[in-house]
């Protein structure tokens, strides 16, 4: 496998986008491998991945190593339990373990994908976040636009690429897409140990010309859909040896 897959929640490790160095893969080299399924029940599997592993190939540098200390960390593991719970939700766990002493920079994202309706459907919950729109409107050429999203709920009206950051007392996130038949909620947090990770998120819509250029995406795809991305992207983390992450979402419909 050399390619991701264009839908579900493909997981974005161990960064968003692409490296300075261009060494690792556009968001990274764990959506590129095959995962291992470690445990399953009749409501739940238990996924995992290895960047020590020999099957874990692609988006590795030209030499097949992990550099230590890099975009690329050595020997890191994923584990991924997926749950549907009794009362309709659908349940996500990722386990992140730096299995060596040594340090490694690191961000993670859950890169969801979500029905949507792009002429009539809303998303609300990121009210008094930081956001960074890399594709402002009526300023083209120009970069990329900073200003706090204010109160009213988020529409699409053309090609959406906006990063969002929490504030200071809001480190899990709550989003909602709301039509006028039903409300989808997203709701993520993060923690090392006892500490919470600020969780950050991203909403993305390629639009028609971006659609058209993709080929594994219909041209007239972009309509009925909408990704909101949660995860931990804030900067770069380190991963401290031997430590744990764990991301958490939740997924419900109402």
């Amino acid at each position: 496998m050399s390619k991701s897959i264009r839908g579900g929640v493909p997981i974005c490790f161990p960064q968003f986008g692409r490296t300075s160095d261009k060494v690792s893969p556009q968001h990274g080299w764990a959506r590129l491998n095959p995962w291992t399924v470690a445990s399953e029940t009749p409501t739940s599997v238990t996924l995992t991945i290895s960047s020590a592993s020999p099957s874990c190939t692609s988006g590795r540098p030209d030499d097949g190593h992990w550099p230590a200390n890099s975009t690329c960390p050595f020997a890191v593991t994923l584990s991924l339990t997926v749950t549907l719970t009794s009362t309709g939700s659908l349940d996500y766990s990722l386990k992140i373990t730096n299995d060596l002493d040594t340090t490694a920079p690191y961000q993670c994202l859950l890169h969801n994908y979500f029905q949507f309706d792009f002429s009539k459907d809303q998303i609300e919950g990121l009210e008094n976040y930081s956001c960074i729109d890399t594709q402002p409107r009526g300023s083209e050429g120009t970069g990329m636009s900073y200003f706090t999203q204010g109160p009213d709920p988020i529409t699409l009206d053309g090609e959406v690429d906006r990063i969002f950051h929490p504030p200071q007392d809001k480190p899990s996130v709550l989003v909602k897409l709301k039509s006028s038949s039903k409300t989808c909620t997203i709701s993520c947090s993060a923690k090392s140990g006892p500490g919470s990770i600020p969780v950050s998120a991203v909403v993305w819509n390629p639009y028609i010309s971006k659609a058209k250029g993709m080929g594994d995406f219909d041209d007239e795809g972009y309509k009925n859909m909408v990704c909101i991305e949660p995860g931990i992207i804030d900067g770069q983390r380190v991963l401290l040896g031997k430590e744990e992450v764990v991301i958490e979402q939740v997924i419900e419909i109402e």
